[in-house]
């Protein structure tokens, strides 16, 4: 079978290439028992095993090569190969990016316009990204979690969808880190992950914004039609 980091070197465009650490990252994840296979195509998670409740539910797609021609309206492939989208962040149809941006490679978030609108930078290189995925959020397509912990986001979740207490029939379920990858950034780069997302995304600007100086949103507004 076909390693998963190989499928989404594959669907990159031509000349591009997958970054040594996030290939070792899906690598990983995909030895641990995250990566899965449907009708849909091949994933892979944050958590090894099937989902459950609690998990953050961010994961990792083969890149859809028409994904952003349709996402800016643009028709040129030599513009819109410049971002990759690869992970997917929320249920809307949200996802994380690679920017290949000259000679090196970032990450950005394009939100999806009709659930989250945060279209801006994550990180300047990967361990920065995958530090942001190792957070755990729920869904960090949303930048009003990030001043929150993944656990307070979700007891937040609870609350507003009936309340935490099991008495008044309300379902309930504690937070699950993803352990797998947070333990391999800690062993093999010697990096924490942090509570909260704020502490490495420092602004989230708007998919509608008329001007804005986060570096990924005007790359995106510069190929958008």
């Amino acid at each position: 079978m076909t390693g998963f980091a190989d499928l989404v070197q594959a669907a990159l465009p031509a000349g591009r290439r997958l970054p040594d650490e996030l290939r070792a990252a899906l690598d990983h994840l995909e030895a641990v028992g995250a990566r899965i296979d449907n009708e849909h195509g091949s994933f892979v998670r944050l958590y090894p095993g099937e989902p459950e409740d609690g998990q953050s539910g961010v994961y990792f797609a083969v890149p859809d090569p028409d994904h952003l021609r349709h996402y800016t309206g643009n028709p040129d492939a030599a513009e819109t190969s410049s971002v990759v989208p690869i992970a997917r962040t929320g249920g809307d149809g949200s996802y994380a990016a690679l920017w290949f941006d000259g000679d090196r490679t970032r990450y950005g978030h394009l939100g999806s316009g009709s659930g989250s609108s945060w279209v801006g930078l994550i990180a300047d290189d990967t361990i920065g990204f995958l530090r942001f995925l190792a957070i755990g959020y729920g869904e960090p397509a949303w930048p009003e979690v990030h001043a929150l912990t993944p656990a307070e986001d979700l007891a937040r979740e609870l609350a507003e969808a009936g309340g935490a207490d099991e008495a008044d029939g309300a379902e309930t379920f504690a937070w699950q880190p993803p352990d797998a990858l947070r333990s391999w950034l800690r062993t093999t780069f010697g990096v924490e992950v942090p509570e909260r997302a704020a502490e490495i995304v420092a602004v989230t600007p708007h998919i509608d914004a008329e001007s804005d100086d986060d570096p990924f949103w005007r790359h995106v507004a510069a190929i958008s039609r």
